[in-house]
């Protein structure tokens, strides 16, 4: 079920950041509906509501003019996940090219988590630091507070990202 992780740093603010319990994507089994909506509200958020703080470098995928928050993990959503990934490498930030998005593990700190079996990141973890580095660019970090989003995330997005694990 997708969640909200409380980091709680010493000596610094507390920070708020999305994750999800299970794997989302084609090579995945879960696939829950609440884990998918995050990740493709997320996506959403990284290649059409900050297009343009990121100029060129996040265009979606070719035909996509938007991608559903419906939970369900299809071709645009796939889609979508080869076309980040794809990004990522490019700007140099090794990802597998699984076609899945992990939860992030329980050691999240607020940088970038690499997986312990491999050099390459978190999926989630990029997409989330991305999605909150541009928002904040903008000036508009309140496109990152799914929790608040009430005319365009899905309540039970919503109600999942009430449920918080606190990290110390």
């Amino acid at each position: 079920m997708a969640h909200t992780v409380l980091l709680l740093p010493v000596g610094t603010p507390a920070i708020e950041l999305p994750n999800i319990d299970r794997s989302v994507g084609a090579t995945s089994g879960s696939n829950r509906p609440d884990d998918v909506m995050l990740v493709q509200a997320l996506l959403r958020l990284f290649f059409y509501e900050t297009a343009q703080v990121a100029g060129r470098q996040n265009r979606p995928p070719t035909g996509f003019n938007g991608i559903a928050v419906d939970g369900k993990c299809g071709p645009g959503t796939q889609e979508h996940l080869r076309q980040f990934k794809a990004v990522m490498r490019k700007a140099g930030m090794p990802t597998l090219a699984d076609g899945k998005v992990d939860p992030v593990p329980k050691f999240w700190t607020d940088g970038y988590a690499a997986t312990p079996h491999r050099k390459d990141y978190y999926v989630l973890d990029v997409l989330v630091s991305h999605c909150k580095k541009f928002c904040i660019a903008d000036g508009r970090l309140d496109l990152f507070q799914f929790k608040s989003r009430i005319t365009d995330i899905p309540l039970e997005l919503r109600n999942a990202l009430e449920r918080v694990s606190v990290v110390t």
